[in-house]
C-alpha cells in the first residue's frame, strides 16, 4: 500500500492474536502480522481456513483506506528488515502497480460444474466417441488404452474450464 506511516490496524493478524500493521519505508508500507507458528500448508484444514479468513478480513480492513497490492495467502518473511528490503528493492514497481490499480477493487470468482454432466457431454464428443470405440474394438482395454482415453478426457475438461474462464472474465470487465 502506499503509506508514508507505520500504524496498527486494530484488528488481529493470521494468528488471530497479534494485531496486523503497516511496516512503512520510502512511501510505501507492508501489511504485515506477526507469525510464529509452523509452516501454514502443515496445519490443519480448519486451521488453514480460519487463518485464511484473517488474512482477507486484513486485506478488507486496508482497502477500506488503501489501495492494496495482495500478496498470497502463505507468504512468510523472515524478520520486518526483509520487508524493509522488499519495499526499497522493488519501489518503483510497487508505485507503478498501485497507480494502475487505483480506485480498482479485486474480487475473487470461484465457479463450479456438475462433473457428472459435464462428463456425459464430453462422452458424446466426437473425438471421445472415436477413441473409446478404438479401444473397445481391440477386446479387453489396456491400461495404456485405459489412461490415454482418460488423459484425452481431462484435456477436453481443461479446454471447457478454460472457455468458461474466459467468459467469465468476458463478462465481469
Amino acid at each position: 500500500i502506499e503509506s508514508a506511516k507505520e500504524a496498527s490496524l486494530g484488528i488481529p493478524g493470521v494468528d488471530g492474536s497479534t494485531p496486523a500493521f503497516i511496516a512503512a519505508a520510502g512511501g510505501l508500507g507492508c501489511v504485515v502480522s506477526d507469525y510464529d507458528g509452523v509452516e501454514l500448508s502443515t496445519l490443519p484444514k480448519e486451521a488453514i481456513v480460519r487463518r485464511l479468513f484473517a488474512h482477507q478480513r486484513v486485506i478488507e480492513q486496508a482497502m477500506e483506506s488503501h489501495a492494496v497490492l495482495p500478496v498470497r495467502f502463505g507468504t512468510v518473511l523472515n524478520s520486518l528488515q526483509e520487508a524493509y528490503s522488499l519495499l526499497a528493492q522493488r519501489r518503483e514497481q510497487f508505485f507503478n502497480l498501485l497507480s494502475t490499480i487505483q480506485d480498482k477493487v479485486e474480487i475473487e470468482v470461484a465457479a463450479t460444474w456438475d462433473t457428472n454432466s459435464v462428463l456425459r457431454e464430453i462422452s458424446t464428443e466426437e473425438e471421445v466417441v472415436c477413441a473409446r470405440t478404438t479401444i473397445l474394438s481391440k477386446g479387453q482395454p489396456s491400461l495404456e488404452d485405459q489412461v490415454r482415453l482418460g488423459e484425452l478426457v481431462k484435456a477436453r475438461m481443461d479446454k471447457r474450464r478454460e472457455v468458461y474462464r474466459r467468459q467469465t472474465v468476458y463478462h465481469l470487465l
